[in-house]
C-alpha cells in the first residue's frame, strides 16, 4: 500500500498528467510486488474501457462541438441576453445561464468552454470584466457541464460503480440548478459591488423577443428530446448521445452553418477529447484492479479501527470472549469467528448471546481444518449464528456433494449462506465453482427452495 501511494503522489507533485501517473505508479507496484505479470496492465485497460455505456462520452462530446460549428451556441446565447442583458453583471450570468443549458446538452465541459467560453470572454473583457474573472467565471460556468445531466461524469461512475445511469441523471438536476444560481449571485455581487460594471439599457421589443425565441427553440428542444427521451425509456443514455448528435448537424445542415471544413475540425477536436477521456478511465481500471486485489481498504480499515482481532499472533485468543463482543457490538460490527478452536468459538458465541448481538457468523464451518460436526452447528445455531459453509470444499474435492448435502438438511438452510468470491450473500459471484457446487448440492436432494435461502440469507451479517 505505502508503495503504490508514495509512487502516485510523487510522480504527481513531478507535474505528470494524472493518467500516467497512475499508469507508472500501478506498473511500478506490478513489477516490484509480483502480484501479477505485466501484461494485466494491457487487459484490465482495455476491459476498463469495453462498456457500451461509455460510448455516450464521445457521442455527446460530438454533439457539443456540432452545436458550436453550427452557431446554435450563439442562438442560445442571443435568447439568454434577451433575459438578462438589461440585469447589473448580465454578460456574466448570460455565460453562466448559457452553459447550465449547453451543458443539460451535452454534459461535457470542454464543450461547454469551446461553445460558450470563446463566445463570451471576449464580449465580457470588452465590458469591463477584469480578463482572470472573466476567465474564471466562464470556466467555472463550464464546470456546470459535469452536474447538470446528461453528464460525461455520471456515465463514468454509473459504468464504474454499475448503478443506474437515470437515477443519477434525475439526482443531478437540482444541484446543478443550485450551483447556477448562486454562480448569479455571486456574479451580480461582483459587479455591482467590486468591478462597478455599467448598467445595459438595450430593450427588446415583443416582435425581436419572438424573432430571438424562434430562432433558439430548436436548441431549447434538444434537452427535452434528450432527458425526456432518457426518462421517457425510450433509449438509452448511449442512443441519446447519437441522437442529439444527429440533431445537432441536421441543424447545421438547414441553417446552412455546416460545412466540410467545420465538421473535419469537430470531429478532431471530438476525437482528441474522448481519447484523453477513455486513455484516464482505462488507467484507472488498472488502479482499482490492484486497490482491489492487494485489500487496501481492508488495510486501511484495520489502520483506522480498533484492532478487534480475535487472535494473536500465536493463534490463540487476543482478548476475552466478552472484550470481542463487546468491542465489536460498539461498532456495529459482524463478530466472525475465523480460524479459531471450537472452544473459543463457543466462548465467543455464548457471549455474543449473552449480549444480544444478532451478527455472529460462523466461518469456515466445512473447511477440514475448522470442520463443525452437525451437533456443534446446531448448538450455534441455538445461540443465534450463521454458518457459512464454502463452496470450495466440494468444488476442489475437499468432501462428497452427499456429505455436504446431508450436513445442510441436518442443520437446516434457513441457517447456512454460501460464500463466494465478494462475499455478498445476497448477490453473490455466479462463477464456475459455486454453480457446480449448487448443482451437485441439487442433485443429491437439496431443494431449489433451500439452495435459493442459502444464497439470498439476510445480508446485515456480513454487509452491516
Amino acid at each position: 500500500m505505502a508503495l503504490l501511494f508514495s509512487c502516485f503522489f510523487v510522480l504527481l507533485a513531478l507535474g505528470l498528467p494524472i493518467a500516467f501517473v497512475i499508469f507508472t505508479s500501478s506498473a511500478i507496484y506490478l513489477t516490484v510486488t509480483d502480484l501479477s505479470p505485466l501484461i494485466l496492465l494491457v487487459q484490465k485497460a482495455v476491459a476498463g474501457v469495453d462498456s457500451f455505456s461509455l460510448m455516450a462520452i464521445p457521442l455527446f462530446i460530438v454533439m457539443g462541438y456540432l452545436m458550436e460549428a453550427a452557431g446554435l451556441s450563439q442562438r442560445l446565447i442571443d435568447w439568454t441576453e434577451m433575459f438578462f442583458g438589461r440585469v447589473t453583471g448580465g454578460l456574466g450570468m448570460i455565460a453562466i445561464v448559457a452553459s447550465a443549458i449547453f451543458a443539460a446538452l451535452t454534459g461535457s465541459g470542454p464543450a461547454t468552454v469551446a461553445a460558450i467560453g470563446t463566445i463570451m470572454f471576449p464580449r465580457m473583457v470588452q465590458k469591463g470584466y477584469p480578463r482572470g474573472d472573466a476567465a474564471g467565471l466562464v470556466s467555472a460556468a463550464a464546470a456546470l457541464g459535469p452536474v447538470i445531466p446528461p453528464s460525461t461524469v455520471m456515465i463514468i461512475y454509473a459504468t464504474t460503480m454499475s448503478v443506474p445511469i437515470s437515477e443519477l441523471f434525475v439526482a443531478g438536476v437540482t444541484p446543478g440548478v443550485l450551483i447556477a444560481v448562486i454562480f448569479c449571485v455571486i456574479n451580480y455581487y461582483y459587479a455591482k459591488k467590486v468591478w462597478r460594471l455599467p448598467k445595459e439599457t438595450k430593450r427588446y421589443t415583443f416582435k425581436e423577443s419572438m424573432r430571438l425565441t424562434l430562432k433558439a427553440l430548436p436548441t431549447l428542444l434538444l434537452p427535452v428530446i434528450i432527458l425526456g427521451g432518457i426518462y421517457g425509456g425510450i433509449f438509452t443514455p448511449t442512443e441519446a448521445g447519437a441522437i442529439g448528435a444527429m440533431y445537432s448537424v441536421v441543424l447545421g445542415i438547414v441553417y446552412r452553418s455546416l460545412t466540410w471544413k467545420k465538421l473535419v475540425d469537430v470531429f478532431k477536436k471530438s476525437l482528441e477529447a474522448s481519447a484523453m477521456a477513455g486513455f484516464l478511465i482505462g488507467m484507472s481500471s488498472i488502479f482499482c484492479w490492484i486497490i482491489a486485489a492487494a485489500k487496501i481498504p481492508a488495510q486501511i480499515v484495520d489502520t483506522l479501527l480498533p484492532d478487534c482481532s480475535l487472535l494473536d499472533e500465536r493463534g490463540e485468543l487476543r482478548q476475552s470472549a466478552k472484550d470481542v463482543v463487546t468491542v465489536a457490538k460498539k461498532h456495529n460490527a459482524v463478530v466472525a469467528t475465523g480460524h479459531i478452536s471450537h472452544e473459543e468459538c463457543f466462548a465467543v458465541a455464548q457471549e455474543a448471546y449473552r449480549q444480544g448481538v444478532e451478527k455472529l457468523v460462523i466461518t469456515h464451518a466445512n473447511l477440514p481444518a475448522t470442520r463443525y460436526s452437525v451437533a456443534e452447528q446446531k448448538k450455534l445455531i441455538d445461540l443465534g449464528a450463521i454458518i457459512e459453509r464454502s463452496y470450495i470444499v466440494l468444488y476442489k474435492g475437499m468432501i462428497d456433494a452427499e456429505t455436504e448435502a446431508a450436513e445442510i438438511a441436518a442443520v437446516g438452510a434457513d441457517h447456512v449462506f454460501l460464500s463466494s468470491d465478494f462475499g455478498r450473500p445476497e448477490a453473490p459471484f455466479f462463477d464456475e465453482g459455486l454453480l457446480a457446487y449448487i448443482n451437485a448440492l441439487c442433485d443429491q436432494g437439496v431443494s431449489e427452495q433451500d439452495t435459493y435461502r442459502m444464497v439470498s440469507v439476510n445480508p446485515t451479517y456480513l454487509v452491516e
